[in-house]
């Protein structure tokens, strides 16, 4: 293992750091490859030996976050020779399933006012879940549910404050014939760019809003379960719910 300690902007939420750290593991399988790693201050030290199950650090938060965003590892496939660059990551092919018979496959729904299950309140963020029915699974994923093409595909995320985010297809859709990316009735991007099962989108400018007050937007997860939806609104503890309450999100 490789680590190189990188200067980070400041941040501007309380408890972030100026620091970060890059890790390069590298592929004993293929020298030609390792794992770049970032977002993680190490346990370990440079030459130390990996396998799989092996701690690596403890995250951490700094200037490249926003103050919404929950701790998370940045992962990329890269060429040993040019590792340390911030663009020119592996491309690689996702192994999902296609699915024949999913029950909530062309559920019609409707993000005018959808009832959001309160699970976890922070100051920064509201984590909850939408029902059932806007959920899609593209085996072993699950997500929120989106439309290109008139077909069913996972959102990911972070609409609008990302400003770009992605689709993910079933392998025998196309998403040539239609650029327009569709959460319910409402049009929430533009792809501008197609590879395999993944779409590239440009978010429009929409608005939402929890009970009638604007927030900032909604943040998507993929998981292997039922995942959750992060809330961001505009300030720090704007709103005070209680957990297993049930309120309005709506597109406005």
């Amino acid at each position: 293992m490789k680590i190189k300690p990188l200067i980070a902007p400041k941040p501007k939420f309380a408890g972030g750091l100026d620091i970060d750290y890059l890790l390069l593991i590298s592929n004993p399988s293929n020298p030609k490859l390792v794992w770049k790693l970032m977002h993680v201050k190490p346990f370990g030290k440079v030459g130390d030996q990996v396998k799989i199950g092996t701690p690596l650090g403890k995250t951490i938060r700094n200037g490249y976050f926003a103050y919404w965003s929950s701790p998370h590892v940045h992962l990329e496939v890269r060429l040993s020779e040019n590792a340390i660059r911030a663009r020119g990551g592996k491309d690689f092919s996702l192994m999902f399933e296609t699915n024949e018979n999913l029950t909530n496959a062309g559920i019609k729904v409707n993000y005018r006012k959808v009832p959001v299950e309160i699970i976890k309140i922070c100051p920064e963020f509201i984590l909850g879940r939408f029902p059932e029915s806007f959920y899609y699974k593209i085996s072993p994923i699950q997500g929120v549910k989106a439309k290109v093409n008139h077909f069913d595909c996972l959102l990911d995320g972070g609409v609008p404050q990302y400003k770009i985010g992605t689709v993910i297809s079933e392998r025998n859709h196309s998403f040539n014939a239609s650029r327009s990316v569709y959460l319910g009735d409402n049009k929430i991007g533009t792809l501008h760019e197609t590879k395999e099962q993944l779409g590239f989108l440009k978010f429009d400018s929409i608005n939402f809003s929890l009970n009638d007050t604007e927030i900032r937007g909604i943040s998507f997860y993929l998981a292997k379960f039922l995942p959750l939806i992060k809330i961001i609104p505009y300030r720090k503890n704007q709103f005070f719910f209680k957990p297993n309450t049930i309120q309005n999100l709506s597109i406005c």
